[in-house]
């Protein structure tokens, strides 16, 4: 069975729930808004925003790509322990957006490129948590790795309306370019704590070992006959009638 309380009280299990929450906050965010900003305040034609606001999620692709060679390569070779490497890269892929994002509050209209720039690296260096704890449940708790996956989603769909809510909140009424800049600035921050959030916890309590509870108990342990069972069913043909075990004798002869 499931063992529904165990995963209630396990601490690694609460940094995946709790990463996987925080990190979606930005990525639903910018996936949703990211057009309004770059529309509002970077002042980018519509049809360019549309074509722009792709860019970064291409990018995301390749980090993930690579992001994840690397985190096997660093396991393999024993650089890193399994717990070291989703530490590492959690802490990377959400502290390293955090701060381009932010820093991409402070762009003005005459700086177009260095925002698309900021905001590019926000976005694809977020695909780094891939081999950080989106792995996790699988380090873990092999055995329970799709549920755990099911309830750390979960958690981390809320920021898919939560995060947009609250950036429709703080800019609907931003009358002028300076006031939406400054709305959208606390925005950026609001998703750099949430983030950080994240990182601390997982840092605390991540692990990337499998943890007691979800070993298998029979797992290390004898369930096939001992040597002195096998030394007793090996059959001597010249002391035991063939028709025992089902051979006529022109069977045995032969």
């Amino acid at each position: 069975s499931t063992p529904w309380l165990t995963f209630a009280k396990s601490a690694p299990v609460w940094a995946i729930v709790l990463s996987h929450f925080s990190n979606n906050w930005g990525f639903y965010t910018l996936l949703t808004d990211l057009p309004t900003y770059m529309k509002e305040i970077l002042l980018f034609d519509l049809t360019q925003s549309g074509f722009l606001s792709a860019v970064p999620y291409l990018c995301i692709w390749l980090v993930i790509i690579f992001g994840g060679q690397l985190a096997d390569f660093l396991i393999e070779q024993q650089i890193l322990s399994t717990t070291a490497v989703r530490k590492v890269f959690t802490t990377c892929g959400m502290v390293l957006p955090a701060i381009s994002l932010v820093a991409t509050g402070y762009m003005n209209c005459s700086q177009q490129i260095l925002a698309i720039v900021l905001l590019t690296l926000s976005v694809a260096l977020g695909g780094l948590v891939m081999s950080g704890f989106c792995v996790n449940h699988l380090d873990i708790a092999p055995r329970y790795a799709g549920v755990l996956m099911g309830i750390s989603n979960s958690a981390g769909t809320i920021p898919g309306f939560a995060g947009p809510a609250v950036v429709g909140i703080l800019t609907q009424n931003a009358k002028t370019w300076i006031t939406r800049k400054h709305q959208w600035q606390i925005v950026f921050y609001i998703t750099a704590a949430v983030n950080a959030f994240g990182t601390i916890t997982y840092l605390l309590m991540g692990d990337g070992t499998v943890q007691p509870w979800a070993k298998n108990h029979t797992e290390g342990t004898r369930t096939g006959p001992s040597e002195e069972d096998r030394e007793k069913l090996v059959v001597n043909e010249d002391n035991v009638d063939p028709r025992t075990y089902g051979f006529g004798a022109h069977d045995h002869d032969a």
